[in-house]
């Protein structure tokens, strides 16, 4: 379910960060190792395919959290760069960390292990 749920395509911006191109890639990576180790013990040809139910609660998920997903990543974006306009003291930096760190929780919550 956590390698279903994992969402590279949305994150592959941060290939290009400097800060985290190495780790997001490190990531990437491992979860598509992982991919393969789960399909080939398992046997089955794709992930959660022997429990059906499963994967299309989480694909329907992911329909109604997509867009949050995106503005918590435009939110993260605009308080870095309003933290280094303002060497971290921007008025609007505190305010788009406070809605980046709000999205994160509200994601996080929407995508606990219930299929």
């Amino acid at each position: 379910m956590s390698v279903l749920k994992s969402r590279f395509d949305i994150t592959a911006h941060l290939e290009r960060d400097e800060p985290f191109a190495a780790l997001w890639t490190d990531l990437r990576d491992e979860a598509a190792r992982v991919e393969r180790c789960i399909l080939r013990i398992t046997g089955q040809p794709w992930l959660l395919a022997k429990h059906p139910v499963n994967r299309a609660s989480i694909r329907y998920r992911d329909e109604i959290i997509l867009p949050l997903l995106v503005l918590v990543h435009d939110a993260f974006a605009r308080y870095n760069a309003l933290a280094r306009q303002g060497n971290g003291k921007h008025p609007g930096a505190a305010q788009a960390l406070h809605m980046a760190l709000k999205g994160v929780a509200a994601v996080s919550n929407g995508t606990r292990n219930a299929a």
